[in-house]
Formats: C-alpha cells, structure tokens, sequence
C-alpha cells in the first residue's frame, strides 16, 4: 500500500510540474508568493543581488542567469514605433527565485 501510495504521488507532482512547464509568471505573481508586496521591491533587491541589472529602464538577467532558462522576452513593437520588452518569468525561473528566498529564511532561523 505504502509503495502504491509514493508512485499515486510522485505520479502526481510529474503531472503538476508538467502542466505549469509552459506557464509564464510576471515579476508580480511571483513577489507575492514569496512575500514581497511589489515587483518593483523584487526587482530592487535581485539588483542588490547581482542576479539582474537595469539598463535604458529594464531589468536584464546578467551574464551568470542570463542562458538559465529562467526568462521569456517578447519585444513589443507599440503603435508609435517604440519597442517595448515584456519579461516574465519561467516555471525554472520562478522555482529559481522560491529556492533562493527559501534559503534566506533558512538562514534566518538558523541564527535566530
């Protein structure tokens, strides 16, 4: 029983996993989940941590996360001809980002 209830299981988190592969998150969906109360304090403090940089007012990955996998970009072209990029984030990108604040708290509570 016990070996049929750990395959329902892993079975099921495959399943979970595979449903959100494709799934895109903005910086908001994602702040909230980890407890920040806007993308913008989000992306202040992934600046503070050198995983992204703000260059002619967007943020760009830098060059160590930049080929992860962690980012969508389409360019936007608006009706008075200027180009706009939208980012959101991938599922790895955001299970990057979750792993990274979970070790923080993490750390934390070890020194408390």
């Amino acid at each position: 029983m016990l070996e049929y209830q750990s395959k329902v299981i892993a079975l099921a988190e495959k399943i979970e996993l595979l449903t959100h592969s494709n799934k895109l998150y903005t910086t908001t969906e994602i702040a909230k989940e980890i407890g920040y109360r806007s993308a913008n304090a989000l992306n202040k403090e992934l600046g503070r941590r050198k995983v992204q940089y703000k260059v002619n007012g967007t943020w760009v990955l830098t060059a160590r996360y930049s080929e992860s996998g962690y980012v969508s970009i389409k360019q936007n072209v608006l009706e008075n001809g200027k180009v706009v990029y939208d980012r959101k984030w991938t599922e790895k990108g955001r299970q990057f980002l979750v792993r990274l604040f979970e070790e923080d708290k993490q750390l934390v509570k070890e020194v408390s």
